[in-house]
């Protein structure tokens, strides 16, 4: 039966038919998914290990850190102007001796690269490559390393040699 109401909407027939619910709790499965008692309801399971796989420097990723990395458009106009400049089908490097007493790094990568995707993973392996040579290059480098549409398609072996030979190309250039 129905429960109907009146048209003032101000009373209300109560409902005859209930449904024969049990009033004791289902048993729990074994590999039911549910976070410990004193786990905070939207946090990770075990939030205080490390992860499985460790950072990226122990897999032996360089990571270059944010103090060497090239932010102002100023910085990247200054080095890709006053600096020398080789390239290669992946990458053209741009480097500039600034005598400062750090070394740093900046990348441009444009959409003719390809997708958001595409971009980031092509920003990720040129981050990587430049962890390991920035030590190698004198006191005061500046490097804009401009990646190219090819460079979507390469694997990180055939872009660390084009940075590194590109780089090098253009050393040579600034010191001579």
């Amino acid at each position: 039966m129905r429960c109907l109401t009146t048209p003032n909407y101000s009373f209300q027939e109560p409902c005859r038919e209930q449904a024969d619910l049990p009033a004791e709790q289902p048993q729990a499965c074994q590999d039911a998914r549910l976070p410990p008692a004193h786990a905070h309801p939207r946090g990770p399971l075990h939030s205080r290990e490390p992860s499985p796989q460790g950072t990226l420097r122990n897999l032996g990723v360089g990571v270059l850190p944010a103090s060497s990395r090239l932010t102002s458009s100023t910085d990247f106009q200054a080095v890709m102007r006053h600096g020398s400049r080789a390239g290669r089908t992946t990458v053209v490097v741009h480097v500039a001796l600034t005598g400062d007493a750090k070394s740093m790094a900046g990348f441009a990568v444009s959409r003719a690269v390809g997708g958001a995707v595409v971009r980031n993973l092509v920003k990720r392996r040129l981050r990587a490559i430049m962890a390991d040579a920035l030590p190698t290059l004198p006191a005061g480098s500046a490097v804009v390393v401009r990646a190219l549409p090819p460079a979507a398609s390469a694997d990180f072996g055939s872009l660390d040699a084009d940075v590194r030979g590109a780089m090098g190309q253009a050393l040579a250039k600034v010191s001579a």
